[in-house]
């Protein structure tokens, strides 16, 4: 049968020119994280093992919380609002992919001791 087209290879640009810089990838973390509060309602319940609870959070490309919701919670809701509370008022630096800010996220773990 008939040879098939030659195929042609174009030059395609780049979407944006890859920058250079010491750390092009970085993950969003944590600056400055807050220390959760023991809930008062829990504090004549008594625990007997350390609790965890994890915070999902999003942060912008400027480090700013976008938002933040349990991802793993301690079974204790009281607890919960407490590590969301913290995870909340915790300060973060956003995320670099190729060099440049961009949104990213970030686990919030909160540990919670025996009262």
């Amino acid at each position: 049968g008939p040879d098939p087209p030659a195929a042609t290879a174009m030059p395609m640009s780049a979407p944006f020119t890859i920058a250079s810089c010491a750390h092009p990838f970085v993950p969003a973390a944590v600056t400055r994280p807050s220390q959760p509060n023991f809930p008062e309602s829990m504090k004549d319940e008594g625990l007997y093992q350390l609790v965890v609870a994890e915070i999902y959070v999003a942060i912008d490309p400027h480090g700013k919380l976008a938002d933040a919701w349990v991802l793993a919670s301690s079974g204790y809701p009281a607890i919960d609002r407490e590590a969301l509370l913290a995870a909340r008022r915790s300060q973060y630096s956003g995320a670099v992919s190729y060099c440049r800010p961009v949104s990213g996220t970030y686990v919030f773990r909160a540990d919670f001791e025996p009262y």
